[in-house]
């Protein structure tokens, strides 16, 4: 090793360097970073999930009459994804977003446990409206599309267990995306968002 450019090559070669990123090579088909074209580090994929769950509030903000009342995340006090009201019939919708279904049976009902708990809540705190609430698996397009294996694991709720069209539905928003639209728009906010990356 006679030059930095050597000392620079050998080092960023070196499967260290390489696997320090921690991009995502295999990726779970239950994941939403299963539908990206590229890799992804492990801090993309939480951001992805953020921004898809961010990006539904947006159209429901532009495409409803629905409020968004989701308050700001105070300590001690479980997390509200997404949460509108209806001032005209007199609804709540609240939805738990998540963007992996893979959980082990203890993630999994904790989930199930946090959003019948906050239903309660919402319940005690809108008492003259009816609630309606869903944990949106933002992979899927459809419930439908979820095998049987992943949907057992929220049991509990699995009347509550819907995929993106589902959940637009409940807002009376009439577009449905096919798989591979969903696909082609996930593709886009990736490369959107992280084009600096």
């Amino acid at each position: 090793m006679n030059t930095l450019n050597e000392c620079l090559n050998c080092v960023f070669n070196s499967d260290y360097v390489k696997n320090y990123s921690s991009p995502t090579v295999k990726r779970h088909q239950t994941s939403l970073s299963y539908l990206v074209n590229r890799p992804l580090s492990q801090g993309e994929c939480i951001k992805l999930g953020q921004i898809t769950e961010n990006t539904f509030r947006i159209i429901i903000e532009n495409n409803t009459k629905y409020i968004n009342i989701r308050p700001t995340n105070k300590k001690g006090k479980k997390e509200r994804d997404i949460l509108f009201l209806d001032e005209e019939n007199k609804r709540i919708l609240y939805a738990e977003v998540k963007s992996n279904i893979n959980l082990d049976t203890e993630k999994s009902l904790a989930t199930c446990n946090k959003c019948k708990e906050i239903s309660i809540e919402l319940e005690q705190e809108y008492p003259d409206y009816e609630i309606v609430w869903m944990l949106l698996c933002s992979r899927y397009t459809s419930v439908n599309d979820i095998s049987s294996t992943y949907k057992n694991k929220f049991k509990s709720i699995k009347d509550h267990l819907v995929g993106v069209n589902e959940f637009l539905t409940y807002f009376g928003i009439k577009y449905q995306f096919s798989n591979d639209e969903y696909k082609n728009y996930i593709n886009k906010l990736v490369e959107e968002c992280f084009n600096n990356s």
